[in-house]
């Protein structure tokens, strides 16, 4: 028997297990859980295993976490239509994931209009294995660069925890 995925909000997943909504927190927390992002969120984005770049191109990639870009110039990683062609793109699931234990390598907006946001530079895959998130630049024709994903957002701007997860 093939086990189904399933998906909640933090409520709905309480329910399900029957346990309390502070327990999911904690699950959460500890990363015995992922928060689910929807594809909606990423759509439009090519899908890079990390492991699939080299090991500079990698690391580039997890030293830039935290920083904002969302044009291809400061982007850590910027690649040719053929080079992200070679790479394999994954065929885009219906959802990333994203680790409770991951918002310290996030960039999010202290006032403003998206104040609160929380936005991901690296999601996770079904297995868990981490996923580089590319756009085409509008800057320069053929390239690709490194994007990031909006993955929540907090209560406050003094709580580190997200209300809402795609």
């Amino acid at each position: 028997m093939a086990l189904k995925r399933l998906h909640f909000d933090l409520q709905g997943a309480a329910d399900y297990l029957g346990v309390s909504l502070s327990d999911v927190e904690y699950c959460l927390k500890a990363g015995d859980l992922r928060y689910g992002i929807e594809k909606f969120h990423f759509s439009k984005m090519k899908l890079v295993p990390l492991w699939r770049l080299d090991a500079t191109q990698q690391q580039s990639i997890l030293d830039y976490q935290g920083a904002y870009y969302q044009t291809a110039k400061g982007n850590p990683v910027t690649l040719t239509e053929a080079m992200l062609e070679a790479l394999e793109p994954l065929a885009t699931p219906a959802h990333l994931y994203f680790r409770h234990t991951a918002i310290k390598d996030c960039y999010w907006f202290e006032d403003g209009h998206e104040a609160g946001h929380l936005y991901a530079h690296v999601l996770e895959d079904l297995d868990g294995s981490l996923v580089s998130l590319r756009l085409p630049s509008d800057e320069t024709a053929d390239y690709w660069f490194a994007s990031i994903c909006l993955a929540g957002k907090f209560a406050d701007r003094l709580s580190k925890v997200p209300i809402w997860n795609g």
